[in-house]
This record gives C-alpha cells, sequence and structure tokens, in this order.
C-alpha cells in the first residue's frame, strides 16, 4: 500500500497507524520537482508523541532541483497511532510518497 502527498511548512502526516493495526513501513520516497533547493524533515513519531528532536530521522537534508531521496535501507515498525510527518522550506515543493505493508 501507498500514500502520498505534497508536503508544506507547517508539516504533513502522511501516514497514521490505526487503532488494532501496526504497519512496516517499507521505503520513504521523496523528490523535489522544482528548479530551487528545498529542505526537508522527515520524522517517525510515535503514538503520544509530537514531531521534534527526538522523532526525527532526516533534519534539513537538502534536496537539489529535480532531486530525489529514498529511504528504503531500514525499515520503520510502527503500532496503533504512530505516524510518519514530514516538514519542508517550501510548500508543495517536495511530493512523498510511503509505501507500507500491515503486519
Amino acid at each position: 500500500m501507498i500514500v502520498q502527498a505534497l508536503i508544506t511548512t507547517s508539516g504533513t502526516t502522511l501516514l497514521t497507524v490505526p487503532a488494532g493495526q501496526n504497519y512496516a513501513v517499507v521505503n520513504i520516497a521523496v523528490c523535489n520537482y522544482t528548479s530551487s533547493a528545498r529542505q526537508i524533515d522527515i520524522h517517525i513519531v510515535k503514538n503520544g508523541n509530537t514531531p521534534g528532536p527526538t522523532t526525527t530521522v532526516v533534519k534539513q537534508r537538502v534536496l537539489e532541483p529535480y532531486d530525489s531521496l529514498f529511504l528504503s535501507t531500514e525499515k520503520f515498525l510502527l503500532g496503533a497511532g504512530d505516524s510518519v510527518y514530514m516538514v519542508v522550506d517550501a510548500d508543495s515543493a517536495i511530493s512523498a510518497t510511503v509505501s507500507f505493508i500491515a503486519i
């Protein structure tokens, strides 16, 4: 299964695991489809927490114009209420796709 979104400067929650479910995130892909360099932060947020320093897995990663970033080496195992959250430095400049499976 996948979810997709344009990421905003106010932050975008791409995926939240429903009650009674567990997911394995198998791939995260982000793409800067503009002609300017952009920064992105990616967070894996445990249920009950908010995005911040302890939830950060990618911090201020610069994506050059038309560049992409793939996180597929490590898998993230998420429980009910856990989420994948991203924030960027310019609205709707970076698209994101999260691929996951129910476990």
